[in-house]
């Protein structure tokens, strides 16, 4: 797709819908790109102690779900650190708020990374040209057969399609992303 060494594509749920000190990650899925091979890691949050139901409602997340399968948010962040803090490139849907919480939660314990980000929102946006630009939408108005969104890992297969979609039409060069 890209001429990197290590590439990530991410996508976070949280218990809020601001990115704000109070937030904590519900959901952290990542399809990890490296030296040609692709794994995907999906984390769940046991120290969630609250998720309003509008995002449980959204997101399909519950706090038994999170106790049942998640790790301490610490160990979650730790494995997260170990996850992209060496990315060449990170890619994330309407990035803002998976950009300031992964700064909050580096910041919170301590660790420092210079992450290289590119929205893939406003690639769509500015290649695609369409009226809507929710990740639901263009993703199935691309051909991407998914209902299930707002889940992390389903989130990251969409974006990896959108990618290799807007690749295959017209090739991105890194200095065209990187200058997002």
């Amino acid at each position: 797709m890209f001429n990197y060494n290590k590439i990530v594509i991410l996508d976070i749920e949280g218990n809020s819908v601001k990115a704000t000190n109070e937030l904590k990650i519900t959901q952290f899925s990542a399809i990890i790109i490296e030296n040609g091979k692709q794994r995907e890691v999906n984390y769940f949050n046991r120290n969630v102690n609250l998720i309003p139901p509008v995002v449980q409602k959204i997101t399909h997340l519950s706090i038994s779900k999170l106790k049942k399968e998640g790790m301490t948010q610490r160990r979650m962040i730790d494995k997260i650190y170990e996850d992209i803090h060496d990315a060449d490139i990170i890619y994330a849907y309407g990035y803002q708020f998976d950009k300031k919480i992964i700064r909050l939660m580096f910041d919170k314990y301590g660790y420092q990374s210079k992450l290289t980000w590119v929205d893939v929102q406003g690639l769509v946006k500015e290649r695609l040209k369409l009226n809507f630009l929710k990740l639901s939408r263009v993703a199935d108005y691309l051909g991407f057969e998914e209902t299930h969104f707002h889940d992390s890992l389903i989130d990251c297969h969409a974006i990896l399609y959108i990618l290799e979609y807007l690749d295959a039409t017209n090739p991105m060069n890194s200095n065209e992303v990187l200058n997002k």
